[in-house]
């Protein structure tokens, strides 16, 4: 019988940060770590207080997922109510980072025809 490696690599706990723009630059909203069914909800509800903190400033913002550790489908909804919060508080949003088994995942649900990805 062989051996099985049951040794699993540490997971980063997922973080939500926000860099706000000077002046009119853009803000960035980036999401590291690691995402999944247990942490959405906390890190969704995290970037909906940032987005709305931004309401009516006409500002872009830039969804970073390139410190994203996984290729969950979760992220996807996570962008998806990220992008519609945004259009309804008048914020300009784009998505950056995309990996590529993410954007493969989009690919083939169809969600990378709506994802306004940088």
């Amino acid at each position: 019988m062989g051996l099985v490696n049951t040794e699993r690599k540490p997971v980063s706990e997922a973080q939500v940060d926000w860099k706000s723009g000077v002046g009119n630059d853009g803000a960035t909203l980036a999401l590291t770590g690691h995402i999944d069914f247990d942490n959405c909800v906390k890190v969704m509800q995290e970037g909906e207080r940032y987005l709305s903190g931004s309401a009516g400033t006409g500002k872009n913002v830039c969804i970073d997922v390139s410190g994203v550790e996984n290729a969950h489908s979760v992220l996807l909804s996570v962008l998806l109510r990220w992008l519609a919060l945004s259009e309804k508080v008048q914020l300009e949003a784009s998505v950056s980072g995309l990996s590529g088994k993410m954007f493969e995942v989009a690919r083939v649900s169809g969600i990378d025809t709506v994802l306004p990805i940088q």
